[in-house]
């Protein structure tokens, strides 16, 4: 196995370097993310890293890789839980003691090893699919069973859940985005009515007929309350979310590409979707900022002072007062430009 050793400190790729050795791999060593780079474009494609005390550029210079997956092995000086929480939100898969043992290392290599040869066995239709990293929240992969619990709570009876996946149009539906502060990671969160579902609904929340605006309503409100929800989960789990402004899906289909559910209960039923949004930074100019935009990067004025932190979202407020400090024409990064 070819395994590439990510280390600032010269002694410690050199520790690493001669363990994998003698394990019987090739091992190549670098130190800097532009490092990185040159070794994948000249050099054999690693099978697996190695990053000691990983940082956020290096560990995404390999995660920027088509191809692929190549396994990541954060390796830190402190196993403290917050490093260890900071390195897996970096994107590695596994975490060792920077002093692991010979014996230890050898492990956590060997477990790669048998992992591919588990799935060689499975024949050449079989592949593993691998998570986005922007749903692996815990809350977003369990998003059938929170809004089984909670729109139960909010109609007043039991509700289940269970896959969507037959027709997804849908009557009424309304989309609200959310955003994991730390990384600016994207999602939306869909909730509608397929067209059977609607009188059901309507005569269990309003007692009869109501006009198709005030269903629009109730789905930004079932949506707007499913996000504040996947909020509160989230930060149980350490990570803060922001959401957005919920708004009426025009399309009458559910996009593909991500997960779906029907949530249901005593005739009820209710569609919900959670969408990786694309999340790559655009550069718009001041006087292009609106309300529900979310900052990739921190914004400072000419004297290098902060004025409003990455990951913000921005509100009417917010973008008068950029405007004022910056000028129209002064670009400003943004993750969501929509």
């Amino acid at each position: 196995m070819h395994i590439l050793v990510v280390a600032q400190r010269p002694q410690e790729s050199e520790a690493h370097r001669t363990v994998l050795c003698g394990l019987g791999h090739t091992v190549s060593t670098v130190a800097t993310q532009a490092e990185i780079r040159q070794a994948l474009v000249r050099g054999p494609r690693p099978e697996a890293a190695v990053f000691v005390d990983p940082c956020r550029d290096c560990v995404g210079a390999i995660r920027s890789i088509d191809g692929p997956h190549i396994y990541a092995i954060g390796a830190l000086s402190h196993m403290s839980a917050r490093e260890v929480k900071s390195a897996y939100a970096m994107g590695v898969d596994d975490i060792m003691s920077s002093k692991a043992t010979s014996a230890e290392i050898a492990g956590r290599i060997d477990a790669i090893e048998r992992i591919r040869r588990w799935v060689g066995s499975m024949g050449d239709d079989f592949a593993l699919a691998e998570s986005d990293p922007r749903m692996q929240l815990t809350c977003l992969q369990n998003l059938g069973e929170i809004l089984a619990a909670e729109f139960g709570e909010m109609i007043g009876i039991s509700m289940s859940f269970d896959a969507l996946d037959d027709d997804k149009q849908m009557q009424c539906a309304a989309e609200i985005p959310l955003t994991v502060l730390s990384d600016n990671a994207e999602v939306t969160l869909g909730i509608g009515l397929r067209a059977e579902a609607v009188a059901p609904f309507r005569d269990r929340v309003f007692g009869g007929a109501v006009a198709h605006e005030v269903l629009a309503d109730a789905a930004r409100e079932f949506a707007n309350t499913a996000a504040g929800t996947v909020k509160r989960h989230a930060s149980d789990e350490g990570a803060t979310l922001s959401m957005g402004l919920p708004k009426d899906q025009d399309a009458p289909n559910i996009p593909t590409g991500g997960n779906s559910w029907r949530i249901v209960g005593d005739g009820i039923e209710i569609c919900a979707w959670l969408m990786v949004r694309d999340n790559t930074p655009q550069r718009v100019s001041a006087s292009m900022l609106r309300e529900g935009m979310v900052l990739s990067k921190p914004v400072k004025n000419a004297a290098g002072v902060l004025l409003v932190p990455a990951g913000s979202v921005l509100t009417t407020r917010t973008v008068c007062r950029l405007l004022e400090m910056l000028g129209p024409s002064t670009l400003v990064e943004v993750a969501r430009a929509a």
